[in-house]
């Protein structure tokens, strides 16, 4: 099925700015993702701006480190001097607790602020990776150091004088330390922060609970160096957006969620309308030219197809009746269309005119055909007063007959209200009418009976077949009866079963050969000759006086 005008339109238009809606919504896509790119940006700063004063309370440490490493006191393993070092450095930096130094095989050697004697720590594993290389280490309780909380391991290597490994220095403090720091803070831009180390253990944290952060096994495989972003993915409340930095090389990081969405709503507001705008002028742009197709496409072209119906139908008169705001093309054709309304309607007067001048003409002629067969039927009628013989007035009547039953076909056409059909019935009444007056004769008394249908013939067929019964009637009043007899005289037509018409002639004369009276037989061959003209076929009945039947093709029906 074809779809309407307005829907084929609605959907160009909604092609046509499709392209337009697609750039809109791309750029405004690219504005959220840079409103992101820019909001993890500070909730990365928002993440390392807090670890500044760890970071350089480590570095400090690491440093001191670094140059307690080399003091004689430490190389020479003096216990009493080494000692008086450690318990200085201890006092000097608040938040280191205890400080150790140990030989190469890990064996304390001198310390302060240990609480419980500790020989060895060759076992544990930062030792070996401090005796290797340095760094901070997060241990969980350590026996003789901390033994209620986490510790944070922060070492040196020492050198021997022989350049060979020598043993560690090593300083150590809590976890509470971080914890406070988190505590001395006010407000921060972000809800959840906390320390942990590189195998997911929380070492402090801003909240209470723990619960924000992702299981420890996922949060060890996002700990990174460098600052970084990542989404959790568990269905606990540590789902959303996280950031992570390390407070120093390794081994110790700072994890935080955003206090609100990365994107808070007032900034989602351009996304959504970046999007919905297209959408709503879309809808909008459909809508309008919905209403605009409607009212100055379809309207007009309706009420113009309704003008062409009612001309179609014959109503010429009919007008499309345009709004004035009806667009110039769809008026300039109706008033095209209400130009060839009046040019048809110019003509058809013209036709009918010229139709009731023939009419005119034609009836006039009929009118004089008719006056002319009179007068012949006159000259007929003084011709008969002088012929000498019966036979040769018989001969002239039976003339004059034929020529008046042309008459009236002329003279009917000429009163009646059509110039090519005739109702065989009315005429054919008349017809018979004139027959009987001109054929009665005082020596006999012919009854003559009728019963026609209301049948229309044309011009053609009434007369063949006015002369038809003329010449049967004739020669039943001068042949079916003799003299002093009384007699009946019977003519029907009526249309039969079979649609055919038939016409019947019959009498209850003697002399049953009347048809055959004519000189030479001139009656029957007429007879004939006008049933051929009607395409009819003759049958005759002579059992009892005369019955002659002719059935023919169906005339034009009444």
């Amino acid at each position: 099925m074809n779809p309407p005008l307005r829907v084929k339109v609605v959907l160009l238009v909604a092609l046509a700015m499709l392209p337009v809606g697609a750039i809109a919504v791309a750029l405004a896509l690219a504005n959220f993702h840079r409103i992101a790119d820019v909001m993890e940006t500070s909730l990365l700063t928002a993440t390392i701006g807090p670890a500044r004063e760890e970071r350089e309370a480590l570095l400090t440490t690491q440093r001191l480190l670094t140059t307690l490493a080399v003091l004689p006191d430490v190389l020479q393993v003096d216990g009493d001097r080494c000692t008086e070092r450690l318990s200085a450095l201890t006092g000097t930096i608040d938040h280191v607790e205890t400080a150790a130094v140990t030989d190469a095989h890990g064996r304390i050697v001198c310390s302060a602020g240990v609480s419980a004697p500790v020989k060895s720590i060759a076992d544990r594993p930062w030792f070996q990776e401090m005796k290797q290389e340095g760094g901070v280490g997060v241990v969980g309780p350590l026996a003789g150091f901390l033994a209620d909380q986490l510790v944070v391991i922060v070492g040196s290597p020492i050198k021997a004088a022989n350049g060979h490994f020598g043993g560690v220095v090593i300083l150590a403090f809590g976890a509470i330390w971080f914890q406070s720091l988190l505590d001395a803070r006010g407000a921060s831009p972000t809800t959840h922060i906390a320390f942990v180390d590189d195998a997911g253990t929380v070492i402090a944290s801003k909240s209470s609970e723990d619960d924000w952060l992702p299981p420890a096994d996922q949060l060890k495989t996002l700990l990174a160096e460098a600052p970084t972003t990542f989404l959790g993915l568990d269905e606990r409340a540590s789902s959303g957006r996280f950031a992570v930095a390390a407070l120093i090389d390794r081994g110790l990081y700072i994890v935080a969620q955003a206090e609100r969405p990365l994107i808070p709503r007032d900034r989602l507001w351009p996304l959504i309308a970046g999007i919905a705008f297209p959408l709503v002028m879309w809808c909008v742009a459909g809508a309008v030219t919905w209403y605009a197709i409607d009212r100055f496409v379809l309207r007009p072209i309706l009420r113009v197809r309704t003008m062409a119906h009612a001309m179609a139908l014959g109503d010429l008169g009919a007008r499309p009746h345009l709004h004035a705001d009806a667009p110039d093309e769809i008026r300039e054709l109706g008033d095209t269309l209400v130009g060839l309304s009046n040019s048809v309607r110019q003509r058809e007067d013209a036709l009918k005119r010229s139709l009731a001048e023939r009419d005119i003409l034609l009836r006039e002629v009929h009118h004089r055909v008719k006056n002319n067969l009179q007068i012949v039927t006159s000259l007929l009628n003084m011709q008969m007063k002088r012929a000498r013989t019966e036979t040769e007035r018989l001969t002239l009547r039976t003339t004059q007959d034929r020529i008046y039953a042309l008459a009236m076909i002329h003279g009917s056409l000429y009163r009646g209200e059509s110039l090519r059909r005739l109702r065989m019935d009315l005429f054919l009444a008349e017809l018979l009418g004139y027959l009987d007056r001109a054929n009665r004769s005082p020596a006999r008394r012919v009854d003559l009976q009728t019963d026609m249908e209301p049948i229309e013939a044309d011009t053609s067929q009434a007369i063949a077949l006015a002369l038809l019964v003329t010449e049967v009637v004739t020669n039943a009043y001068k042949h079916a009866w003799p003299d002093g007899v009384t007699g009946t005289l019977s003519v029907g037509l009526a249309e039969g079963g079979d649609g055919n018409v038939v016409l019947t002639v019959a009498d209850d004369g003697a002399n049953s050969n009347h048809g055959d009276a004519e000189a030479g037989g001139l009656g029957r061959r007429l007879i004939e000759g006008f049933a051929r003209q009607l395409n009819g076929t003759v049958s005759v009945d002579m059992t009892r006086g005369y019955r002659l039947s002719v059935t023919m093709p169906p005339l034009i029906a009444g």
